[in-house]
């Protein structure tokens, strides 16, 4: 979702247009400053090693380079790495590497003295692999064992990487591991070092002489490998973060007439929904970043429970939920387009998968469960559920149903499921509202710890004891996938048997298909391959109906155009927001153009009539580049326009033409220029009688040459 032009909240800041470290102003390589008001979150280190929260890693990655990388469309390319290539069994990788990238700091952003090597790429690996503790560790363990078996580099810029197993989700290692200095981390402890300053080869470096709090900046790289390789260039020469607290005064202080912040991250709804109508220069895009809300069905059998023993002895969970009939029945009375449209305030779409429809990997249900409760209210009659809890026939307004035995009467297995989620803000109470009253329509009950209580709102960690326990049978919870990251190993993988044993289900869910699919989807190399398994995880997860998607939520982003233009589209290209770490914005962004091109329509000309005249506006110019040529002149008395850079008329009439160029920028700044076209004299117009008679005329002179030569001396 899109929406442009916010009300404008009335502040200002003094002397803040006249400050040249905040108002852009051209310089080498770079424009000005560009801020980005972060809500809630503050840096906790520098250390990619111990990294964990959003803010941690917009710090650190972009000081860093990795082999790979995600384009503005979120497809990976070369990085560091110039080419890639994996042997015919899937284990043996050959890189090679760019032979101009260098370490640096702000202690010397342009020395050169520190080449990035095929050995810092090694060292970085080993360093990931090695200390379990690392929060890179999981993109090179393949369930509990070492992916890497060993590596080496025949030259500085080559290296072969060999793994234990054919394994797809090392693309996603090669697009997160940063690249460190072998000269500076091998004599330091990676799990307690402080980095600072970091020392990498990204397009940013870390300016603070101090750790991070409320404000972090990062200084363009004015040596960075790709503004060579590729000719990409940082359009800024500062990127800055701001800490708020309050995500209220971030979208103020990004509203006042000399806004003291261009981004927010995290707009607040009530704005991005209503102040929509005065404020030109903000402009605000919706994004699924993964963010899905899950009715969630506990799917631990008691004799899984008794298996694995230990933490899930103390917890219980209601058999009832690993009924198909009963999860098909819940499913029926799941309203997801209302929950977007109530809940969300139509700010996100409906959900068939655990993997958000903004990732490539997303598959879409081809034939959803329709929402229809009292249909469900049938199935579960037809299936027995047909009875109140004194064993009388059940009424269309039953709840819960009860079965009843066939000799002695006694009424057993009622619909009455312990219902858990969030401590509630508005969302999470309207939703669990709406879902239980949607059950009640098809006769089942959510609750509390006790029949008689309404569905239990908690703190989180109070809910993540009883998910640690399996001590629930439903919840209205998340889950947070970034659409980049990889779909077995970091979405689908919470959904098999193994996670239970991690301690990292979400519903205790032990099925041996999904399994097998899911360790194929590991090996997968070929991605046509790889995506139809992946394809069929989420169409099992989605078969089984006990996770149950409801709705992805989007999250809500906003720019201003006082100072920088050019965002692009976030909802469209989502590697633009700032919090996926990535150049693409920086490079992109410039500040406002109120320089009008230069338009250059050429040289007078003077041509003979029937003659077609090439108009060349190719001398016209532009700081930031002409989106539009227009000619337009007068022509036997009609107006005549012409489009294109260049383009051609005949002129079949003597005189004198004034024709004028009109060219326009991205901005609608526009210039005109005017060439004078003169015709005199004319081609002779020859229709087909008249070509026929040329024609026989130099078909006899041709013969009468011939005979002329042939003929004997």
């Amino acid at each position: 979702m899109l929406i442009a032009g916010f009300t404008t909240l009335s502040f200002s800041r003094e002397g803040a247009l006249d400050d040249p470290a905040w108002h852009p102003t051209i310089e080498a390589g770079g424009v000005g400053e560009i801020r980005v008001g972060v809500v809630d979150s503050m840096v906790s280190t520098l250390n990619p090693h111990l990294f964990t929260e959003e803010i941690d890693f917009m710090t650190i990655w972009p000081c860093y380079s990795t082999l790979l990388m995600y384009d503005v469309d979120a497809n990976l390319i070369g990085d560091l790495a110039d080419s890639w290539e994996v042997n015919a069994s899937g284990t043996g990788w050959h890189v090679t590497l760019a032979s101009n990238a260098y370490f640096i700091s702000r202690i010397d952003p342009t020395d050169l003295s520190h080449p990035v090597t095929a050995n810092d790429v090694i060292f970085s690996y080993w360093t990931a692999q090695n200390n379990s503790g690392s929060a890179l560790f999981r993109y090179l363990d393949v369930n509990g064992s070492p992916l890497i078996a060993s590596m080496w580099a025949p030259t500085d810029d080559e290296l072969y990487i060999n793994t234990s197993t054919p394994y797809a989700p090392i693309m996603r290692a090669f697009a997160m591991i940063p690249i460190i200095p072998e000269y500076v981390w091998s004599s330091v402890n990676p799990m307690t070092y402080q980095n600072l300053p970091p020392v990498g080869s990204g397009p940013f470096y870390y300016a603070l002489t101090t750790s991070p709090l409320a404000y972090v900046e990062l200084r363009r790289n004015p040596i960075w490998h790709q503004e060579t390789n590729r000719g990409w260039t940082i359009n800024v020469d500062k990127l800055v973060y701001l800490y708020y607290g309050d995500a209220g005064n971030a979208w103020q202080d990004l509203n006042k007439t000399d806004p003291q912040i261009d981004i927010v991250l995290d707009v607040p709804k009530a704005n991005f929904l209503n102040d929509t109508s005065g404020n030109p220069n903000v402009t605000g895009w919706g994004h699924d970043s993964g963010f899905v809300y899950e009715f969630g069905l506990n799917q631990m059998a008691d004799e899984t429970r008794i298996a694995l023993d230990g933490q899930y002895s103390s917890g219980t969970s209601n058999q009832l939920l690993l009924d198909p009939v009963v999860k098909l029945a819940m499913a029926m009375a799941v309203d997801k387009q209302t929950f977007v449209d109530d809940v969300l305030d139509g700010l996100g779409e409906v959900a068939t998968s655990l993997i958000s429809d903004s990732s490539h990997w997303h598959y879409e249900e081809p034939s959803p469960v329709t929402f229809d409760p009292l249909a469900a209210r049938d199935l579960l009659v037809a299936n027995g559920w047909a009875y109140d809890k004194d064993g009388n026939p059940a009424t269309p307004t039953t709840v819960p149903l009860y079965k009843k035995g066939d000799l002695n009467g006694t009424v057993y297995h009622p619909l009455s499921f312990r219902m858990y989620s969030l401590l509630p803000d508005l969302e999470w109470l309207h939703g669990v509202n709406l879902i239980t009253q949607d059950m009640a329509t098809a006769g089942i009950l959510l609750r509390g710890d006790e029949e008689t209580e309404p569905p239990r709102f908690m703190h989180i960690l109070q809910l993540a004891t009883l998910w640690y326990y399996a001590d629930f049978d439903c919840y209205l919870w998340s889950y947070d996938f970034s659409p980049i990251v990889d779909p077995s190993t970091e979405m689908m993988d919470v959904m098999t048997t193994m996670s239970i044993d991690d301690g990292m289900s979400g519903l205790y869910w032990s099925n041996e298909s999904f399994d097998q699919v899911y360790n194929a989807s590991l090996g997968a190399l070929d991605l046509s391959t790889r995506q139809d398994l992946v394809d069929q995880l989420q169409g099992l997860a989605y078969d089984d109906m006990g996770s149950q998607p409801v709705a992805y939520r989007e999250r809500l982003f906003a720019a201003n155009e006082a100072y920088w233009t050019n965002y692009g589209n976030w909802t469209e290209q989502f590697m633009l927001i700032p919090t996926y770490g990535a150049p693409w914005l920086y490079m992109q962004v410039r500040p406002p153009d109120t320089n009008p091109p230069s338009a250059n329509a050429g040289e007078d000309l003077f041509v003979m009539g029937g003659v077609n005249v090439t108009l060349d506006g190719t001398g016209s110019t532009d700081d930031f580049g002409i989106v539009n040529y227009v000619w337009n002149f007068t022509y036997d008395g009609t107006e005549v326009v012409l489009t294109g850079m260049v383009t051609s008329f005949a002129f079949w009439i003597e005189g004198v033409y004034n024709i004028t160029l009109n060219v326009t920028d991205a901005a609608g700044n526009h210039d005109t220029d005017t060439v004078l076209v003169t015709v005199s004299g004319m081609i002779p117009e020859l229709g087909i009688p008249s070509l026929i008679v040329l024609g026989l005329a130099a078909v006899i002179v041709l013969f009468v040459r011939l005979r002329r030569r042939t003929r004997p001396d």
